[in-house]
């Protein structure tokens, strides 16, 4: 043991020495300081086991000496030599740290010998103290956990603030006393009397030294935590608890874990349970080690019966040796999964058709087995069948129908499918067919096929028939009355054609329609003939006899007149209206008796209609004849157009009220043009019948498949075209 005296006095030094000698304190040094400074620098120098301190030294005075000396040496312990007017300060001394004091002069060797070991022994105690809680409050850092002691006898409970802190989510408390109704006021309702009980039972029972129990808390948001509380009951010598000790752990994060996995549980068990999916697991030889509630309607076995049972004996035979392989396949390979459809027998001995997937789950503690999940697919395999029959039947439906069929994508108006039917009518090969575009076979305008192909999209109920033009591989036309409507073909709207071969009908059709507009044009010339043959008859009749009576009449009167002598207003007014007579009956027949065309030119008597016309009205015409060349044109032709445009110069006469026509004639290679415009009142062509004058234009236009169309609205006159077409 070395000891330092910090002693200024020589004389206590010397008796001071003494006393330790004669204490029988075994010693290596003692080392003596008269100051402050000389003491750090010889426990600078020097290992120390005991400091004896004088407060009243040179440089230093009372409580300032023994704080330089602590911080210097916190590890030593330190024992105040003190006169009586130092009591207080070496009492002082005490509660900042030294480990006690003694009177100058008021102790002996003994005193001094037991106060050094104490001293030493209580600075020891203290540190190992010191370090145990700074070990505990390590521990307390580390953990969630609050330790807790309760004095029962005083009601008071230690808890450690950090463990406070952490469970409770709370500030700490500013002291780590407190009392039981600290905790207990934050325990959940539904807890407290549960809890209230355990702690009762502990309490008087005289034998239980350990505890555990779970309840809830709540924290400073309001929310609750899961505390599991551990701890040890201490006893008296009667048996009564005098205090308990545990540790408070927050279980919240692991009763949610297992909450949720309780609640997974319960869903799992509940889909599993209400699945129309039968779910089983069999060992690697087959044999049912559990069976779904499912299963039993399924298969119809209740799970007490189906487990046990070789899950072999319940595949069909034809079936059975696959099944074997399957398993032996997934047996073979961890995590492995197979699908597989066959038939199972039933409990009542009728096989049904199930899908099952198959996974290996062998390697796993919790299954142990390989899981099958299987479902009834009696009803899809059913519809397959009806389905496939139901194809077949399609397919020889359309590949024996005598009508063509063509199936085409909309879209991308690529052929999809053709029939058999198809394929003879159209000379291709079917590779060639549903190489090609429905474009390369159809002969009708693209934009046509376009529109065709928008309606279809646009409109789920599509239906169309209508008759197509196509040309086979030969080049020969063909017309095809196609009843086309929409249909989902390989999961996309598409357009079904079906088509019969009218190309007799249609020439058929042609031929009489073309018998019927050549025996309408002969009945239409013999008419016009004859009305043309008693035309001349009359305007000959009036001609020839008519103005020769009235001219004959006329001279006898100029004879009379001049046999009798007679004279007077009366006459001479007959003699006018015999000479208007005459010149109305020439004009007349002259407008009877068509020019002969044949020894003259058209442009010759549509002259001499413009010129009497401009004379008999205050109409203004003009014409254009200079594109027009006769040459070749037939007489009948040549009358037709003259009869149309004294036609239509009577109705602008009679109705159009106009003042001016415009006449214009022309002909090319491929047809004869007579346009008459007039500045007229002109019609609504809309509501209008046409009058004779225009339905006898038509039909003499129609003798030779000529065309009459008619721009007029009211006010703003007429024109009047008749196209003649000239091509064979």
């Amino acid at each position: 043991m070395n000891i330092l005296m910090v002693e200024d006095n020589p004389g206590d030094q010397v008796l001071l020495r003494e006393l330790i000698r004669s204490s029988g304190i075994t010693y290596n040094h003692i080392y003596a300081a008269g100051t402050i400074r000389e003491a750090v620098q010889l426990l600078e120098k020097h290992q120390v086991d005991i400091l004896l301190l004088d407060l009243s030294l040179p440089d230093g005075y009372g409580i300032g000496s023994f704080k330089t000396i602590r911080d210097q040496a916190p590890g030593i312990p330190v024992v105040i030599l003190s006169g009586v007017a130092d009591t207080r300060m070496a009492l002082e001394a005490i509660t900042l740290g030294a480990q006690d004091f003694l009177l100058k002069g008021d102790f002996d060797g003994k005193l001094l010998a037991k106060t050094i070991f104490y001293s030493i022994e209580r600075m020891h105690s203290m540190q190992a103290l010191q370090e145990s809680i700074q070990r505990y409050n390590l521990v307390s850092r580390a953990t969630n956990d609050m330790v807790w002691d309760w004095n029962i006898e005083t009601g008071t409970v230690y808890r450690n603030r950090e463990g406070w802190k952490k469970i409770l989510k709370s500030e700490a408390p500013q002291s780590e006393v407190g009392t039981e109704s600290d905790w207990d006021s934050r325990v959940h309702p539904e807890d407290v009397e549960r809890v209230s009980k355990a702690i009762h039972a502990l309490r008087i029972s005289q034998d239980a030294e350990n505890f555990e129990f779970e309840f809830r808390v709540r924290r400073d948001d309001g929310s609750y935590a899961f505390i599991l509380d551990r701890g040890h009951i201490i006893r008296d010598e009667n048996g009564t608890a005098i205090r308990m000790i545990g540790a408070s752990q927050d279980i919240t994060e692991k009763k949610l874990t297992e909450l949720n996995l309780r609640n997974s549980e319960m869903r799992f068990r509940s889909l599993i349970e209400n699945s129309w999916d039968g779910l089983a697991i069999v060992d690697s030889t087959g044999i049912i080690r559990d069976f779904s509630p499912s299963g039993t309607r399924i298969l119809g076995y209740r799970r007490q019966d189906a487990i046990g049972m070789n899950a072999y004996d319940l595949v069909h035979p034809v079936h059975r040796e696959r099944m074997i392989f399957v398993m032996k396949q997934i047996v073979a390979e961890k995590e492995s999964a197979q699908y597989v459809e066959q038939l199972m027998r039933k409990a009542d001995g009728t096989y049904g058709w199930v899908e099952a997937t198959l996974h290996n789950q062998l390697h796993e503690p919790a299954v142990g087995g390989i899981v099958v999940n299987y479902r009834d697919i009696n009803e899809r395999k059913n519809a397959e069948q009806n389905l496939r029959q139901s194809e077949e039947r399609f397919r020889y439906l359309f590949d024996n129908n005598p009508a063509s069929i063509i199936i085409w994508d909309p879209q991308t108006f690529r052929v999809l499918e053709v029939n058999d039917a198809t394929i003879r009518q159209s000379g291709y090969t079917r590779e060639e067919l549903l190489s090609s575009t429905i474009m390369n076979r159809i002969a009708e305008k693209p934009e046509h096929i376009r529109e065709l192909a928008e309606r279809v999209l646009a409109d789920p109920n599509f239906r169309q028939t209508r008759i197509t033009r196509l040309f086979n591989k030969n080049g020969e036309k063909m017309f095809i009355e196609f009843a086309s409507h929409r249909i989902e073909y390989e999961g996309k709207p598409t357009i079904l054609a079906l088509g019969n071969n009218v190309t007799e009908r249609i020439k058929l059709e042609k031929q009489l329609e073309s018998e019927r507009v050549e025996k309408q044009q002969e009945i239409t010339d013999a008419v016009i003939s004859a009305q043309e043959n008693e035309r001349q008859e009359i305007g000959r009749e009036l001609h020839d006899n008519i103005n020769q009576i009235l001219a004959s009449s006329r001279l006898y009167l100029g004879l009379a007149l001049n046999e009798v002598g007679m004279s007077g207003p009366h006459l001479k007014k007959t003699d006018k209206l015999i000479n208007a007579a005459i010149d109305e009956i020439r004009s007349l027949s002259h407008s009877l008796i068509p020019p002969p065309l044949h020894d003259s030119e058209l442009s010759d008597a549509l002259d001499h209609i413009i010129e009497t016309t401009s004379r008999i009205t205050e109409i203004s015409i003009s014409h254009n004849l200079e594109n027009f060349c006769e040459q070749g044109l037939p007489d009948k032709l040549k009358l037709t157009i003259y009869r149309i445009v004294q036609e239509q110069f009577t109705n602008v006469q009679k109705h159009a009220r106009a003042t001016e026509i415009d006449l214009s004639l022309t002909r090319d290679e491929s047809q004869v043009e007579l346009s008459i415009r007039d500045n007229g009142a002109g019609f609504d062509s809309t509501k209008k019948q046409p009058g004779v004058g225009l339905l006898n234009i038509k039909t003499r236009a129609s003798l030779f498949n000529g065309t009459v169309d008619i721009h007029t609205s009211p006010g703003a006159g007429c024109n009047l075209i008749v196209t003649f077409s000239m091509e064979e």
